[in-house]
């Protein structure tokens, strides 16, 4: 947990919500921005380094997507027939979304997970 979040332990799922909403705007920003300057660089023409670039490239869009699910979620409280624990489930998948895309992105690097 950062700072940022640190706070939200044990609140409740709407000010969760709210304080993911504040968030994700500058994250997404920062993530295209990120994206933007790595389709900048030259393609390498190794396989190996081929494949690595595409690997992380691949890694950045499913980053965006995950962000893009975690907006939506954060903008849409539940509603009618949802209930909480149904949107606490799909914060859960999101997140472990976001865990494994971080964990292909450190493979592809040669960092340990």
């Amino acid at each position: 947990m950062t700072e940022e979040t640190e706070h939200l332990a044990g609140q409740s799922l709407e000010i969760v919500r709210a304080a993911i909403a504040r968030l994700v705007p500058e994250a997404m920003e920062r993530a295209v921005g990120s994206y933007r300057d790595f389709v900048t660089l030259g393609v390498p023409l190794e396989a190996k380094e081929f494949k690595d670039h595409h690997t992380a490239g691949r890694t950045a869009l499913v980053h965006l997507e995950s962000l893009m699910k975690l907006a939506s979620w954060a903008a849409s409280p539940a509603s009618g027939g949802d209930s909480a624990e149904t949107g606490s489930e799909e914060f859960d998948t999101m997140l472990l979304d976001a865990s494994r895309a971080l964990s292909a992105l450190r493979a592809s690097s040669g960092e340990p997970a």
